[in-house]
This record gives C-alpha cells, structure tokens and sequence, in this order.
C-alpha cells in the first residue's frame, strides 16, 4: 500500500531453485550403514564428510564415483553414535548437504 492508500497487484511468477535435492542418503534413519548416490560427480573427487550437531568433523572419506550416478555404501557402526548428523559432499564443481539420524 502506498502513502496515497493505493495499491496494485503484481503478477506471479514461479521460481525454481534446481532440483529439490541432488544428494540421496539411505536408510535414514540408519543404523550400521549408509548409502549415498552421486549424481553428476563422475570422475571428481569427491570428499563424504559428517559432523555432529555442535560442528565438530567425526568422519570423513574421499571417493572418485566412476560412473555419473555411483552408489557408495559407507559403514557407520563405529564411527557414529546415535544422533543427528549433517553430511556434507564436497568437489571442486560444488558442496551439497543433507542431514542423517543414526539410531
């Protein structure tokens, strides 16, 4: 509304922030494993990093996915107690994110 009292409507416009998520991690929550799918990292090393709530880096594993939709199975079962987690994926063309529970 302006100082006048009048006011006009703007037209809508739909926005797209690319796809919703491009970083797939399951079972979640897990237990003793983990996989993560990487989409469109083949031939890129790619750093698979977890930290804890408070920040602190407990678990990290470089891999190079040689096909452009790779699965990687990552054993959990001494390495994270239960908690929630935020996963990191790092390479030099981006960084995404995603958050795991274990149980």
């Amino acid at each position: 509304t302006d100082m006048d009292g009048s006011y006009t409507y703007s037209s809508l416009r739909t926005v797209y922030f690319g796809n919703k998520s491009i970083l797939e991690i399951f079972p979640n929550p897990a237990s003793d494993y983990c996989s993560i799918k990487l989409p469109g990292s083949k031939g890129l090393s790619t750093e698979i990093s977890f930290y804890d709530m408070t920040g602190r880096k407990v678990f990290s594993q470089r891999v190079t996915p040689q096909s452009g939709n790779e699965l990687f199975t990552i054993d959990l079962k001494e390495r994270l107690v239960p908690g929630m987690y935020f996963v990191y994926l790092s390479n030099s063309s981006q960084t995404v994110s995603s958050k795991i529970i274990m149980k």
